[in-house]
């Protein structure tokens, strides 16, 4: 069976108590907010204190709100570089294994090669800090197709920098299938963010409660990239047992 995340969609005390029964992991979107990174030490040892006898996987979900991985301003790279640095922190202190980071780019007013680059630049130092066994993984957001995020992958080359495909997002954004930014990604799509929604804004809808082709999206995950972990961003009741009703997860 699939080893699975349940994203607490902001709503960690309210999510955890489901989330613990259902036995699966965690996937925490407390501090995604840079006021919650400047506030976070009274957050960070409630956070604690409630997962101290969780079990499962945890990931944390990091900052993104003005923050640009590839920005040509070096001043808001900085500021992007610190917030990183602060929710790296937090995840080890919150024992996960992995971060999930946007891409950051605005495909229709930069030009792609350019930000690819910078951000390249940005990931190679940032994994420098990361310890072993931690991996920070690249979200698409407004991309409108694969290509520059694979770019990304393939000039890092680092075993601590991988993909987050987020089909959502991927369905509004793109008029690339969803599959196909599967196959592009390959072995190197390393966690995937599962909701679903009716192509025209990002609902967060249950899985099976939109429109995108979920089964045929599950077939082309398990073909090309069987190793990367799935994050349920949406309602977890529903999205479990539409999964479990494929035989994907056992409940």
């Amino acid at each position: 069976m699939k080893n699975l995340l349940v994203s607490d969609m902001t709503h960690f005390e309210e999510r955890l108590p489901a989330i613990k029964q259902a036995g699966t992991g965690i996937e925490i979107q407390s501090f995604f907010l840079s006021i919650a990174l400047d506030k976070s030490q009274a957050m960070l040892e409630s956070h604690k204190a409630a997962l101290s006898d969780f079990s499962g996987e945890k990931c944390l979900h990091g900052p993104f709100v003005g923050l640009m991985p590839g920005c040509m301003d070096a001043q808001i790279k900085q500021v992007t570089a610190k917030r990183m640095a602060q929710a790296l922190f937090i995840a080890q202190e919150l024992g996960c294994s992995r971060m999930v980071a946007h891409f950051g780019m605005n495909c229709k007013a930069q030009r792609r090669w350019d930000y690819v680059d910078r951000s390249a630049e940005f990931w190679t130092e940032f994994a420098r800090i990361c310890p072993d066994g931690f991996s920070v993984h690249v979200e698409n957001v407004y991309d409108d197709r694969p290509d520059d995020i694979l770019s990304l992958s393939r000039k890092l080359e680092n075993p601590k920098i991988g993909i987050t495909l987020d089909i959502g997002h991927a369905n509004i954004f793109s008029k690339i299938p969803i599959w196909e930014w599967i196959e592009a990604y390959g072995n190197r799509l390393a966690h995937v963010h599962l909701h679903d929604n009716n192509g025209e804004e990002d609902e967060h809808l249950p899985l099976g409660q939109g429109s995108i082709d979920l089964d045929r999206v599950i077939v082309v995950l398990e073909k090309h990239a069987p190793m990367a972990v799935w994050s349920i961003e949406a309602e977890p009741t529903v999205s479990l047992a539409w999964l479990k009703s494929r035989g994907i997860w056992a409940g």
